[in-house]
């Protein structure tokens, strides 16, 4: 049986014709072709950019059984009835309807799909998914380049868009997924933009971060010159051929009962610059870009990730005695974010519930910490001295794991958790209260949260659940907040911080790794794997992030800094569209490029891995400029100063270099992508000068993104002069 498009007339026009939308102020107009249903063209001023005919919304694998294009005044919509072609699932019971509206926008033209599953009465349909994918291709992509908001792992210029011709059609970018170790790069938002530097105009294709999520999503680029070949002289020495990019949602649901998708994007024109682009995004989507609390920007700078609870005004235990608040402010250290542990008795625990609020536990023992007892008062004090000698630290959280040698002899959420085995020798417990035994305090009060059926999403070293628990530090066990009790847990805890911290001023929340697992004793709505409704755990994560947000607007005016802050450790997930409740990152790993791109317009901190820094002046140069180039503050692991006394020794050494920039020798106008520098950044002394300024002047540089197309160039992430203005 097959779903009739009902209702609904095909448009009475001339084979071949086309319909077309405009954005409001005229800056953008998308043509349509009534025969097929595509994107035949974009149009900016008196320039067309030509499109191959596939230009459309569909489901992998799938055929087009009916096709309607209509149009009103403003609107054009363009509907296709598909089913799978072949295989397994026959097509009377794989239809899906793919609505894709065009509508004109103040600065855009709209793109709004809706993917859903047609109701045949008295005809069940059995679930099925298939990959949504949304395709673009230029007709000749010879004389095109491409850019996307992407990591570039191989170090590349994360801020300069690709060689034109065959070169840039080769590539896969997941959205946000780095803990996924494949063959692949990182994208932080799927936005795809197409620049013509020989017409100075381009294209975006920009998704809205609010849609529904899907893991896995894929940007991919191809082309008909892809693998073969050395790359293009020039632009136009590339022989002519298409390219484009397509978005592929995967994991969706179709069939009885599932909701529709609807995923909204933008088209929009600009100038041949990715910065118009971004600034456009940053400021259509500024919930997701800007930061929740205007704080942040005067507590950034550089940071360590620390237990170290000594006075900043005395030594360093690494040998340098001249260290003071004073020296450590010139350097522009800020911010500390309490080592794991360091508080609290185990994960999950961050604040327990004590019964007399004087009372004192031991804190974690991870790692090579020295266990010691910690109370209210004691973190508080901390806090206090911190803030008096200038500085600011945040507190640890984490919404995916919980506990410390979760055991059980009982079965558990269809589960049998590892048996309990006898204390060590010589352990000791972090208190006599009942919250004190992790395994218990979680079954009597959570003990739906644990995850015990899954998929990891592709997760890198763990394998797919069929109930067995997913390890984590010290006996730990990963847990899902999609359980209103563990949620519920979460949010008393931040209202305790609040109750007995009055000098508390934020949280940084780590594993951001787990937003790849699917849920099987749970369900969103929207996903289906291994055949199986699930939960990802996306939804859940932002929306204990919103809860837990809710709660500092409301009580952060309690504390003696009188507004909180909540940052990310992007590491594992880098992507915008978890990102609304957070004022920064604050990261592990080498994720430079991506913590740059995801703070254009909020704070990026980084850690400092052992040996990546800075064994030679070379590489020591190459670390601070990239550093400096992405907008990305230094952070240290653990060794509290590491990082300040790197820069120090960066100050003493590289004056007698020049004004080298090994990571930025790039052509010149490729720093910018928006056309010709005034000068080459690699020769210019002003450039040098700058950074020799106190580098907590040259780490604040945040460059507004409004600026004018008149005046586009270098107006994201680039390095100013004396006088503010760009190089």
């Amino acid at each position: 049986m097959l779903f009739a498009l009902a209702h609904v007339a095909i448009a009475s026009v001339a084979p071949s014709q086309t319909l077309s939308v405009t954005a409001l102020d005229g800056s953008v107009t998308v043509n349509i072709n009534t025969t097929t249903g595509v994107l035949s063209s974009i149009a900016i001023g008196q320039n067309t950019i030509e499109l191959m005919g596939d230009g459309m919304a569909t489901l992998e694998g799938t055929i087009t059984l009916e096709l309607s294009v209509t149009s009103s005044s403003s609107n054009v919509v363009v509907k296709r009835l598909v089913c799978i072609r072949g295989g397994d699932v026959p097509c009377s019971t794989s239809q899906a309807l793919l609505t894709s509206t065009y509508v004109p926008r103040a600065t855009s033209v709209g793109w709004v799909l809706n993917a859903s599953s047609p109701v045949i009465k008295n005809y069940p349909v059995p679930l099925w998914s298939r990959a949504l994918v949304t395709n673009v291709t230029v007709r000749n992509a010879a004389d095109k380049k491409f850019w996307a908001p992407w990591e570039r792992n191989d170090d590349r210029d994360a801020l300069s868009p690709s060689d034109g011709g065959w070169s840039w059609w080769n590539g896969e970018y997941l959205l946000g997924a780095e803990v996924a170790k494949m063959n692949h790069d990182l994208i932080i938002h799927e936005q795809a933009t197409i620049l013509a530097p020989l017409d100075d105009i381009g294209f975006s294709v920009i998704p809205n971060p609010a849609n529904p999520f899907a893991h896995p999503t894929w940007l991919n680029t191809t082309s008909a010159q892809r693998g073969g070949g050395a790359g293009c002289a020039t632009p136009t020495s590339c022989a002519a051929g298409p390219g484009g990019f397509a978005i592929s949602r995967h994991n969706l649901r179709f069939g009885d009962g599932a909701v529709p998708h609807v995923f909204d994007s933008d088209i929009v024109a600009h100038h041949a610059c990715w910065r118009e682009a971004l600034g456009w995004s940053t400021r259509a989507h500024a919930a997701h870009w800007e930061p929740v609390s205007k704080r942040m920007r005067a507590i950034e700078g550089l940071g360590s990730y620390s237990s170290y609870l000594g006075d900043l005004t005395d030594t360093d235990g690494g040998g340098v005695a001249s260290t003071t608040s004073t020296n450590l402010s010139a350097l522009g250290y800020t911010l500390n974010w309490d080592l794991s542990g360091r508080f609290f008795p185990y994960a999950g625990q961050f604040l327990p519930p004590l019964k007399d609020a004087k009372g004192v536990w031991l804190n974690d023992a991870e790692g090579t910490q020295t266990r010691a007892n910690v109370s209210y008062a004691s973190i508080d004090a901390y806090y206090s001295r911190i803030q008096k000698e200038g500085f600011h630290t945040l507190s640890y959280w984490n919404v995916f794991e919980y506990g410390e040698n979760v055991c059980t002899n009982q079965s558990w959420n269809h589960y049998t958790l590892p048996a309990c085995k006898p204390p060590a020798p010589g352990f000791i417990p972090s208190s006599s209260e009942a919250w004190a035994n992790s395994t218990n305090y979680m079954r009597s009060n959570f003990p739906d949260s644990l995850v015990t059926s899954y998929d990891t999403g592709g997760h890198s070293g763990y394998p797919n659940g069929n109930r067995r628990a997913l390890p984590t530090w010290q006996g730990g066990v990963v847990v899902d907040p999609v359980d209103p009790k563990l949620q519920a847990h979460w949010i008393a805890q931040l209202n305790r911080k609040y109750d007995v911290l009055p000098h508390f001023e934020g949280l940084v929340v780590d594993r951001s790794d787990w937003n790849s697992l699917y849920n099987f004793d749970y369900d969103d709505g929207h996903s289906f794997i291994q055949g199986k409704k699930a939960h990802l755990a996306q939804y859940s994560y932002v929306q204990s992030l919103e809860a837990m947000r809710d709660v500092m607007a409301k009580r952060q005016s309690e504390t003696l800094v009188k507004e909180t802050v909540m940052l990310q450790n992007a590491l594992g997930f880098a992507q915008l569209s978890l990102y609304k409740s957070f004022d920064g990152t604050f990261s592990e790993g080498h994720i430079v490029n991506a913590a740059g791109i995801l703070g254009a317009r909020s704070s990026s901190i980084l850690w400092t891995a052992n040996g990546e820094c800075c064994k030679t002046d070379a590489i020591a140069d190459v670390f601070f400029q990239r550093r400096l180039y992405m907008d990305v503050y230094v952070s240290s692991y653990r060794f509290c100063f590491l990082s300040f006394f790197l820069f120090i020794k960066l100050e003493q050494t590289r004056s007698d270099r020049g004004a080298s920039f090994p990571v930025l020798k790039v052509p010149d106008g490729a720093l910018s992508g928006c056309g010709s520098l005034r000068a080459a950044v690699e020769r210019d002394q002003r450039v040098l000068q700058n950074v020799r300024r106190s580098l907590h002047r040259f780490t604040r540089r945040k460059v507004a993104l409004e600026a004018a197309r008149s005046e586009r160039h270098c107006r994201v992430f680039s390095v100013l002069d004396a006088r503010g203005q760009c190089l």
